[in-house]
């Protein structure tokens, strides 16, 4: 998530708005730029990003659209949960406004 915060304030854009082509290299080295310089974390934590970063741009470079998917669940802190069994909706439809009466 700190990677998708530093490519939006980078990009001048919300991250809910950022694209994959704005995840590009480039950027990937000012963010490195940044924890070094600005947060001050050592060569150790820099390599463990920089791991963390190559495993992203792999799977964005796999599948693109489950990417978009993926991304959106970050930002958004959303999760897909499958429900399984008879719609609450369809059980507990509430009566036609018009009473039923058809006209």
């Amino acid at each position: 998530m700190l990677f998708l915060r530093f490519a939006s304030s980078d990009a001048n854009c919300p991250i809910e708005r950022l694209d994959i082509a704005d995840l590009d290299h480039e950027r990937a080295m000012r963010f490195l730029a940044h924890l070094e310089t600005g947060r001050g974390n050592s060569i150790a934590t820099l390599n463990a990003r920089l791991a963390a970063l190559h495993t992203f741009a792999h799977f964005l470079a796999a599948e693109p659209t489950i990417a978009d998917a993926v991304l959106d669940r970050i930002v958004h802190n959303a999760y897909r949960i499958d429900l399984t069994g008879e719609s609450q909706r369809k059980r507990n439809k509430p009566p036609p406004l018009d009473g039923g009466n058809k006209k």
